[in-house]
């Protein structure tokens, strides 16, 4: 690998995009050589015609079989940094991504261009994640880890129950009615929680209480 260019296998269900972001990317000087394929529960049998330096890997169609096949891949090519492309709805899946050595997460929607560079940067030894997730992840001896600053045992019985309704999609009101409580109490609580969890609106706090199973996805 040399000059922050690579070779760069491509994982992603859907046909018309495979193609279309493929034959993008390849007009970047950060992508020497790229192949594109679909993920399958089995990814044994596929023969890649090159040993890839980046696995790019896009979750939004059948992300849990993308992820089988990016962990096929990474077995036989140990030596690849895997990149993880999602829309907000999968952010949920940083987790196993980074279980499964992500050098990079990249939120939708993304520019090729962005794209390219964090091929770049992740084929140079870096790390490439989105804005909204930077503040949650560290990258220590060469290994991407969540920083361990969320903490649900941090939160009262309350406000676990006030984020909860949050998530479903309350309103202020609606949960003052049904706690029998006011709704400047409300207000308190949501703003102690928001405090905590370093988080400061309500599509955050119900991201992050899908993410971490306070109200099913």
């Amino acid at each position: 690998m040399g000059s922050g260019s690579a070779k760069v296998l491509f994982i992603d269900n859907h046909t018309l995009m495979r193609e279309s972001m493929g034959k993008r990317l390849e007009a970047f000087p950060a992508v020497r050589a790229l192949v594109a394929v679909g993920a399958t529960d089995d990814a044994g049998g596929f023969v890649v015609a090159i040993e890839p330096d980046v696995i790019l890997v896009d979750l939004d169609i059948q992300p849990t079989r993308a992820l089988l096949t990016a962990s096929q891949m990474l077995e036989r090519y140990p030596d690849a940094r895997p990149i993880f492309v999602a829309s907000p709805r999968y952010e949920r899946h940083l987790i196993p991504a980074i279980e499964l050595g992500a050098r990079g997460f990249l939120l939708k929607p993304v520019y090729t261009d962005v794209l390219a560079d964090a091929i770049s940067e992740v084929a140079e030894g870096g790390v490439y994640f989105s804005e909204p997730l930077r503040t949650r992840v560290q990258f220590v001896a060469g290994r991407v880890e969540l920083v361990a600053t969320v903490r649900e045992d941090t939160l009262t019985d309350r406000q676990v129950e006030v984020l909860r309704m949050i998530a479903l999609g309350l309103t202020k009101r609606q949960i003052a009615q049904d706690l029998r409580i006011s709704e400047k109490t409300v207000e308190g609580h949501t703003d102690k929680v928001m405090a905590k969890l370093n988080i400061h609106d309500r599509v955050g706090l119900t991201r992050h209480a899908i993410r971490t199973g306070v109200i099913a996805p």
